[in-house]
């Protein structure tokens, strides 16, 4: 099965980017899936007493700065461990979106033009929250994202924010 920028994934979001990789004797592709508008949720980032260590390392990897985040931050509802507990269509492999990940979304979906369905994936004229984190010598910051323009800021990780949780999903040829 192939996926276009703006089609409906099996995870029931919508298609905002693609990657081919090669791995075990086999090209492979791999699609990023925004879960609906209506599993997005405003949440606090995550602890601000210590640094996490979700820097440019994971900017292009959610997945893995979910789970550092959701490991450190205790059993409190943040906004990585909501992700990480989403169930949207059967799918249980939903995270919290990195850097990478949000840029793609504004730039495909919102800059682009491939949202196709605005009713059931539209984002909200406000900011959302990503992995990752501004840095060691403040611990209590954390970048954020514009769906307005595509900014990138940083705020306190205690702030309310949008999130929209994405997942990832191999096909093989």
């Amino acid at each position: 099965m192939d996926y276009n920028y703006g089609d409906t994934g099996p995870g029931g979001g919508t298609i905002f980017a693609n990657e081919q990789r090669y791995g075990e004797g086999k090209n492979y592709m791999v699609f990023y899936e925004a879960a609906p508008a209506s599993y997005e949720f405003r949440a606090a980032w995550g602890p601000t007493d210590r640094w996490i260590r979700i820097t440019r390392s994971f900017y292009y990897d959610g997945r893995k700065a979910t789970e550092e985040i959701k490991n450190q931050s205790g059993s409190t509802n943040y906004a990585a461990k909501r992700s990480y507990e989403l169930l949207c269509n059967g799918k249980t492999d939903w995270y919290m979106p990195a850097q990478w990940e949000m840029n793609e979304m504004f730039n495909i979906l919102i800059r682009g033009g491939f949202m196709k369905n605005k009713e059931t994936y539209a984002f909200q004229n406000d900011i959302y929250w990503c992995t990752g984190e501004a840095g060691e010598r403040d611990p209590s910051i954390a970048y954020v994202v514009s769906m307005v323009n595509g900014r990138f800021s940083s705020f306190c990780k205690t702030s309310q924010f949008w999130v929209r949780p994405v997942r990832s999903f191999a096909v093989f040829d």
